[in-house]
């Protein structure tokens, strides 16, 4: 969806909003709808294992094997 190309209006009548924003009761209901706009955390990676996951490629291999000798 291109959104320049509509009005302003066209654009707040699919949203289903107004200028003023959502009112208490439209939150609830998008809430119960849609869930809480919250991002989920990721498990992070240990940065060790970061470092170990570069040698899986074979020309990183290579060149280590070079830079040894």
């Amino acid at each position: 969806m291109q959104f320049h190309q509509y009005t302003e209006a066209a654009i707040l009548e699919m949203q289903q909003t107004s200028r003023q924003g959502l009112t208490m009761e439209d939150v609830q209901k998008r809430r119960q709808k849609y869930g809480p706009n919250e991002l989920q955390e990721k498990k992070k990676v240990p940065t060790w294992l970061l470092f170990l996951q570069q040698f899986k490629d074979f020309m990183i291999l290579i060149l280590a094997i070079a830079a040894v000798l």
